[in-house]
């Protein structure tokens, strides 16, 4: 195989790479094992990505620092655009299509490490009589305490993809 073939095939490797993570299927995004979403969304974007980039650029342009460049803007543009992609679409997909429901606070906890210091709750909700346990949701005024009830909206057809109203708003004015 030609060296500009190999070169077209990483790169057409890398753009199939990025698709990828941008319409990851749910299953994997939201599995309920967490190694399983770490390894695919970090595999791919810090050594996937990046190495396919590498092998195809590196036939293609002969300056090899501007290979490196191109190669250390790709890591943080990929995960920036990943994480406000899916949340921009999620929002949208709750707007458009989320249920709302009603959770109960099961636990409250004080955050702290890196950045801010927070008080945090996580909440229990069922959707047809499945359970589901949020992730760490803020605090903001420290006004929310255990067994409190709480609006959730989730996205119909998929519990997992949830908002929770911590206050914040109405339901009817949430997504203004």
């Amino acid at each position: 195989m030609t060296n500009n073939l190999k070169s077209i095939l990483f790169l057409v490797i890398a753009i199939g790479l990025e698709f990828f993570i941008f319409f990851m299927p749910r299953e994997l995004m939201y599995s309920d094992m967490e190694w399983i979403k770490w390894i695919c969304m970090l595999g791919v974007i810090f050594i996937l990505i990046p190495v396919c980039l590498y092998n195809g650029l590196k036939r293609i342009i002969s300056a090899s620092w501007v290979v490196q460049c191109i190669l250390l803007i790709s890591i943080p543009l990929n995960g920036f655009t990943f994480g406000l992609y899916h949340q921009d679409r999620e929002l949208k997909e709750l707007k458009y299509d989320g249920l709302w429901t009603t959770g109960t606070v099961i636990d409250k906890e004080y955050k702290s490490g890196k950045g801010p210091d927070y008080w945090a709750v996580q909440l229990e909700y069922y959707v047809d009589s499945v359970r589901y346990i949020t992730n760490w949701e803020e605090d903001e005024k420290n006004e929310i305490e255990k067994g409190q009830i709480l609006d959730v909206i989730y996205l119909d057809g998929f519990p997992k993809i949830y908002r929770v109203n911590t206050g914040v708003a109405t339901r009817e004015d949430y997504f203004e």
